[in-house]
């Protein structure tokens, strides 16, 4: 079983923090064995791990990704290396991701506050996100973990981690071989389960803290 945050965000989110080289090294020592980069509305960060661990023959698994803002909420491609226009509806958005050959994944719903897609049932997700570590009190993960078990598609788990400290309190097991074709085909199948641990809140209000002092 590889064990992989699908929800990763580098210093390329504007909202985030941590370059690429601390992104893959905090990843690495957590023991994971990769990481889904889904930077807010760009590939580029991803595009730039696949190539500095492809560079520096470091044995870890990134799998590109973004984090689309749709009209009804925002929506995770994953196994994408083309931008995907923001402001699209859900239905459009889940075209160009299939287009492209990638994974829809509904990132952190039943969420009041983080643009989370509600009217899941109402679109064919590949997978549906059932642990997210930043939420406080879990009840959106509740929700989420109902949902997928009702309309039957495959779960997964991240950190939805803003910064390198963060990474790996949410993950997914995967059971898959060791390379890329095989893990996009074991996720597609449900060969996963999502778990992982609640991103400790002196961790969180640090993160606020930064952005905080990077906006004055």
């Amino acid at each position: 079983m590889l064990k992989i945050d699908m929800h990763v965000h580098t210093e390329f989110s504007p909202d985030a923090f941590g370059s690429i080289p601390e992104i893959i090294k905090g990843a690495m020592r957590k023991g994971l064995d990769g990481i889904a980069i889904t930077d807010h509305n760009t590939v580029d960060g991803a595009l730039k791990a696949v190539e500095y661990v492809e560079k520096n023959d470091i044995d870890f698994i990134v799998i590109p990704g973004i984090e689309i803002t749709t009209l009804q909420g925002h929506l995770l491609a994953i196994g994408v290396e083309e931008k995907i226009e923001q402001g699209m509806s859900v239905r459009d958005t889940l075209a160009e991701i299939r287009r492209l050959g990638g994974l829809a994944v509904a990132p952190h719903p039943f969420h009041p506050f983080r643009n989370g897609i509600w009217k899941l049932s109402k679109f064919e997700f590949d997978a549906i996100e059932v642990y997210n570590a930043k939420y406080i009190f879990g009840v959106g993960n509740y929700l989420a973990k109902r949902m997928r078990e009702r309309i039957n598609v495959p779960e997964t788990g991240g950190s939805d981690s803003h910064n390198p400290e963060m990474i790996g309190y949410g993950f997914t097991y995967v059971d898959s071989d060791r390379d890329y074709g095989s893990i996009i085909s074991s996720l597609k199948s449900g060969y996963t389960r999502a778990s992982g641990e609640k991103i400790p809140v002196s961790i969180y209000l640090g993160h606020v803290k930064r952005r905080v002092h990077a906006e004055l």
